[in-house]
């Protein structure tokens, strides 16, 4: 009886994108957390934007040929971003921002819900994790976020690139990450893949860790505002309700700078923001904003 050699199916290769700038207080673990995936077939690309830390050396000291790393001039996130994704040879891609960091199976679960589900993409949720690496909360603790274009043209359901994985193929057909979105250029993908209709899929577990600490770029109401604005003139550009649209831009712009102006000028723009959850939420964050100041001898506006 003639002898068959038993088909072996290597599983899909998996690039790691991790853009580094001032990272050397994360790198490791981060790099650490994805070498430790039960899905082994896996590449790293680190990609140093002009910042002259220890990032290199930790990143090299785990002596792992999966690991690749490239010091830049500096040009910003998201142009190292859209260079990796150029850089990647698998079809399967991992946006990872430097202080977040993934549990076990994410890499496993992700593909496989993403080859059941034919998507075009798969996040997951998360915890919130300190500076230390502990476990703040849970990212979504009332409900799912809800991956709709309607939805998505409100405000940002997920938190970042770094619980997401995408294909290459479908990324490179919507043009890549636009550097104009800035700080909010993850926002900006998910709502150009509602658009286009793609099969973008939640999976409810948390998977990995986002990381919050004072350098967070979200923290940075004034640049997050630019790019949300940024993002309503150009990709949901007559899509929706403009006054609305801005409406919510500067309910979240309010509710991180600490700025009642911005919060009457929303409700101008929509007086139904009255009725919403996150228009309480937002008095609340700009009171306390305000009683933070006054208790440390700030000035208020």
């Amino acid at each position: 009886m003639e002898n068959r050699a038993e088909c072996r199916i290597e599983p899909p290769t998996v690039t790691v994108i991790i853009p580094v700038y001032n990272g050397e207080a994360f790198i490791g673990e981060t790099v650490e957390s994805v070498l430790g995936q039960t899905h082994r077939n896996v590449k790293v690309i680190c990609l140093i934007d002009g910042t002259n830390d220890r990032s290199r050396d930790i990143i090299e000291s785990f002596g792992d040929p999966r690991v690749s790393v490239f010091e830049r001039q500096n040009r910003g996130m998201v142009y190292r971003r859209n260079e990796g994704l150029h850089m990647a040879d698998s079809e399967h891609l991992l946006f990872l921002d430097h202080d977040d960091v993934l549990y076990p199976d994410f890499l496993a679960t992700t593909l496989r819900v993403m080859e059941e589900r034919d998507a075009a993409a798969v996040a997951t949720g998360g915890h919130l994790i300190d500076e230390h690496g502990r476990v703040i909360r849970r990212m979504y603790r009332f409900r799912r976020p809800s991956l709709t274009l309607e939805r998505l043209s409100r405000w940002n359901e997920l938190f970042c690139t770094s619980q997401v994985l995408i294909r290459k193929s479908v990324l490179v057909a919507v043009g890549g990450f636009d550097e104009g979105a800035g700080s909010a250029v993850d926002w900006d993908l998910w709502i150009r893949l509602a658009k286009r209709g793609l099969n973008f899929v939640f999976v409810n577990r948390c998977l990995m860790g986002y990381r919050i600490h004072p350098n967070n770029d979200s923290k940075n109401a004034a640049k997050m505002l630019a790019g949300e604005r940024h993002i309503l003139h150009h990709t949901l550009h007559m899509f929706g309700n403009p006054d609305k649209n801005e409406s919510y831009a500067l309910l979240r712009y309010s509710s991180r700078s600490g700025d009642w102006r911005a919060l009457g000028k929303a409700l101008r723009l929509n007086a139904s923001l009255l009725f919403h959850p996150r228009f309480c939420m937002a008095v609340m964050h700009i009171a306390m904003n305000h009683a933070n100041r006054k208790t440390n001898g700030g000035i208020t506006g």
